[in-house]
């Protein structure tokens, strides 16, 4: 019983929204990119890219979300971000 007890004491809360969308997002940019590239996209993104990049469709080719999206594209992919 107490083994039961302490094993419930370890598990952690649920992931917040914030933290599900933000895995979403990265399983979403991992599929295509290294980690250091995915990371380095992360962190530039703007919050509407963010909220773009977390649905299940392509960006809109004429949205400014797609435009900051590729400025960051630009940066992180074609820049060495294992250093």
């Amino acid at each position: 019983m107490a083994a039961m007890l302490a094993l419930g004491a370890c598990t952690s809360d649920p992931p917040s929204p914030e933290e599900e969308r933000e895995a979403r997002i990265r399983d979403r940019l991992d599929e295509t990119f290294s980690r250091a590239q995915t990371d380095c996209i992360l962190d530039q993104l703007d919050e509407d890219a963010r909220t773009a990049l977390d649905g299940e469709g392509a960006l809109d080719a004429d949205s400014e979300e797609l435009a900051a999206y590729s400025l960051v594209l630009v940066d992180c992919v074609t820049v060495d971000t294992d250093t």
